[in-house]
């Protein structure tokens, strides 16, 4: 660079300490490696428990792309307090990225995400979350108990839409205390897949596969 009246401050600047953007790197490189490790583990420890970041749905006009996947079901919560959420998770087991689908009221709940195709697994544990200030990650053992076929593994290919089942949540308040609870399943293939094509009719014509091994209803 040729040094002239015009820009010599720059010049210096960038001559002995790099560009502003090198700087602006270092000092916040710098910043970064005062945080303690102690520190960073508990972010890490608060955001798992705090932090709930739920699936886009996908919008119901948009025809599927051929070379996505899709995750498909009814996340249904019902009851007199409803300012509160339940977080079903699906983890990708290729890159470890969860899937938090929200229950949601009446018809709100038949919907259906895209996602990249793979191997997918129901993670044990549930986001429950009260009026958006206060979150805890639980685990759903009674639920598997009871339907052990969603520890399966489930796999889904390009332009395919699986059906995950029907998961139905509860929610209450007796006196101070807030219940939420997760802990019906059932699994009708025929009748929610007819039930989603009419919310979806883009998807009516797709390939769609059940997601686990069992026949008919599971209650």
């Amino acid at each position: 660079m040729k040094w002239t009246s015009e820009n010599i401050p720059r010049a210096m600047r960038e001559h002995f300490f790099g560009s502003a953007e090198n700087c602006y790197m270092r000092m916040k490189n710098e910043r970064l490696a005062s945080i303690t490790k102690k520190s960073i583990i508990s972010f890490f420890l608060v955001c798992n428990l705090f932090c709930i970041s739920y699936v886009s749905v996908h919008d119901k006009k948009v025809p599927p792309k051929q070379n996505s996947g899709y995750l498909f079901g009814i996340f249904e919560i019902a009851g007199e307090y409803n300012n509160n959420n339940i977080g079903l998770i699906y983890m990708n087991l290729a890159n470890n990225n969860e899937y938090v689908f929200k229950l949601q009221e009446g018809h709100g709940g038949v919907y259906a995400i895209e996602v990249p195709p793979g191997e997918y697994q129901l993670v044990p544990s549930v986001f429950y979350d009260f009026e958006m200030s206060f979150a805890r990650r639980s685990p759903i053992n009674k639920l598997l108990s009871n339907h052990p076929e969603l520890e399966q593994k489930i796999r889904v290919e390009p332009g395919v839409a699986v059906y995950l089942g029907h998961f139905y949540g509860t929610q209450a308040r007796y006196g101070q205390i807030m219940e939420l609870t997760l802990d019906s399943y059932t699994f009708d293939f025929e009748t929610d897949r007819n039930r989603f094509v009419i919310h979806y009719p883009p998807f009516n014509g797709i390939k769609m596969n059940p997601a686990y091994k069992i026949q008919g209803k599971t209650k």
